[in-house]
């Protein structure tokens, strides 16, 4: 009975506290505004806010079994944010460093990119000169357990909790690779990891050689792969500018944004200033309070107003990424190539908590020079309609037309649309499945498994190529999998229905076919795939930059940006057409 009371006023007190924290939030919230719309609000949050705790101190104090208030409270946190987008989240204390990540640029941790690879979490990219790097951890090892814990089929954010951490702190990392027996037991001390901004900045346009870092260095056109628009980037961007001007006199510049998630809206303004005028707007925030509302205008003398430039985007440019382009874009200070951004409109602001806990929190959309919003996923639309309209409201879907300062028309509301349309994926169809389906990964780590390091010159031959195949084969790889699935369902139903019986030989003879036919598909496609091994085999070996290097040689919308900036006279119609070039 003691230990009953003595539970019930500790959640007494955990839930007054909590109550007081949430009221007084919502005053120091709602106190701007004093009609009488935000009288309502404040009785209804404060209502509202009555209703939960009293109901959060009822279930802590009599549910049947005990309860976790702390993890309870995070679940109801997680459930209201929900109903608004995935950008709000909140931030508990013990995860400081995502808050760190993007307000100082920095984290405690090992160095090591993560990705769940059937299943298991698998290292996908190992950070040059850190921890991980140090111990030797390389691209394709599998990490099987953390001290004591097993976190072989932990998510992201499990993970987390036990790679990173205070900088200086130890732990042992015991980890699976490829031809070896038994795990590998390596101890660790987590450093402050920079977050990298720009990884790669060299020449090109001249001839690309065998796609070693070096031998590309032989043009006049600028290359800046810029990674996210983290704390810092501004100033190591204009770091790699200033050291490229002085290697040799430019004749262009491409700055990279594809696969850039984004980051801090301040710091792609900081960069675009270094190429629109004076005075040009760069992006304009709007939203609820008239805190949000901003107009970030270019201040100071451009550093590099009139030098020609290629923006290179993708689907997985976002956010930041996007204003940054869309400034360009809008402006007319440069072309755009490649695929449709994202489309991430959305701008979040950081607040404190009580408990040094961190509300992420979209607080605007932000609007480009000609006035557009390039938001692609109505988030409001799912809340009204009260179920999961994602994948509907992710199509993309034209709408207003708006147009940059010299006449050429975009659109709003489906993400930033390049000028020159040149795509990424795979040229067949079975390559694509090959990488959705993690195989060149895995025979990457296989085959480079029994090397002691990269030969020169290397390149998958045909022998190589005879490997892979039997690896698709002993891991059953299907390419052509939703036939085989149709054929499944048509011989349950002949098996079922006598009348039908005939007809099962038939099916066999297509199945035995189909295997004939998933045999020839990698002499088909034996160019494509070769390149493609040459890519994951290397990849195990070289640097971030020395791979960012080799591979710009052979990539499409590179070598459109490098021609596009050769020839001034395209560069210059592209920029006064009335229609864009490329994806309608």
């Amino acid at each position: 009975m003691t230990k009953h009371r003595t539970t019930a006023g500790i959640h007494r007190k955990f839930f007054r506290i909590f109550l007081f924290a949430m009221i007084a939030s919502a005053a120091a919230g709602t106190s701007a505004r004093a009609d009488d719309s935000s009288d309502s609000l404040y009785y209804e949050v404060n209502k509202s806010l009555m209703v939960f705790g009293d109901l959060f101190r009822q279930v802590n104090s009599n549910y049947v079994d005990d309860v976790k208030p702390d993890e309870m409270l995070r679940r109801g946190l997680d459930g209201m944010l929900e109903y608004l987008d995935p950008y709000t989240t909140y931030i508990s204390n013990d995860e400081s460093d995502q808050v760190d990540m993007l307000t100082k640029g920095f984290y405690g941790g090992l160095g090591v990119t993560i990705a769940e690879i059937n299943g298991e979490t698998t290292v996908v990219d190992v950070a040059e000169g850190y921890a991980a790097d140090n111990a030797g951890i390389r691209i394709g090892d599998k990490i099987y357990m953390i001290d004591s814990v097993v976190v072989l089929n932990s998510d992201h954010k499990e993970l987390r909790q036990y790679t990173r951490g205070k900088a200086g702190s130890e732990l042992t990392a015991h980890i699976i690779r490829e031809g070896l027996g038994d795990t590998l037991a390596l101890n660790l001390k987590r450093e402050k990891i920079q977050m990298r901004t720009v990884s790669y900045a060299g020449f090109l346009g001249g001839a690309t050689g065998d796609g070693v870092a070096g031998e590309i260095d032989e043009g006049n056109i600028g290359y800046i792969k810029l990674d996210r628009f983290a704390r810092g980037a501004n100033a190591q961007f204009r770091q790699a500018l200033d050291n490229l001007k002085r290697r040799k006199a430019m004749k262009g510049l491409i700055v990279d944004l594809r696969g850039n998630p984004g980051g801090l809206l301040d710091a792609a303004v900081s960069i675009s200033e270094i190429f629109v005028p004076t005075g040009s707007q760069i992006v304009a925030t709007r939203g609820r309070s008239p805190l949000a509302g901003k107009e970030y205008v270019a201040r100071g003398i451009p550093k590099e107003p009139e030098l020609p430039l290629v923006i290179l985007i993708d689907k997985g440019s976002a956010s930041a990424s996007e204003i940054f382009a869309a400034a360009i874009q809008d402006l007319d200070r440069g072309v755009l190539v490649g695929e449709r951004s994202f489309g991430k409109g959305l701008v979040q602001t950081i607040s404190s908590l009580p408990f040094e806990a961190t509300l992420k929190m979209t607080t605007a959309r932000y609007y480009t020079p000609s006035g557009r919003c390039i938001q692609r996923i109505k988030y409001e639309e799912q809340r009204t309609h009260h179920n999961d309209q994602a994948e509907l409201a992710a199509e993309p879907h034209d709408s207003t037309i708006f147009y940059t300062q010299g006449g050429r028309p975009v659109y709003e509301s489906n993400g930033i649309r390049p000028d020159v349309h040149v795509s990424s994926e795979p040229a067949s169809e079975y390559v694509r499945d090959l990488k959705d389906g993690h195989m060149l990964f895995r025979f990457g780590t296989r085959y480079s498994a029994r090397m002691r390091e990269l030969p020169q010159d290397f390149h998958a031959d045909s022998t190589a190529l005879k490997q892979f195949a039997a690896f698709l084969e002993e891991e059953h790889f299907v390419h052509d999998q939703d036939i085989l699935s149709a054929i499944e369902v048509l011989e349950e139903k002949f098996a079922a229905d006598e009348d039908f019986s005939g007809f099962s030989p038939r099916m066999q003879m297509l199945r035995d076919d189909l295997a004939k036919l998933r045999t020839s598909m990698i002499e088909r496609h034996a160019d494509e795939v070769l390149a493609e091994l040459d890519r994951e085999i290397s990849a195990r070996f070289l640097t971030r930059a020395e791979r960012i290097a080799a591979g710009l040689g052979d990539d499409p919308q590179v070598q459109t940006a490098v021609q596009i900036l050769n020839d001034q006279e395209r560069y210059g119609k592209i920029l006064d057409l009335t229609v864009a070039d490329g994806e309608r």
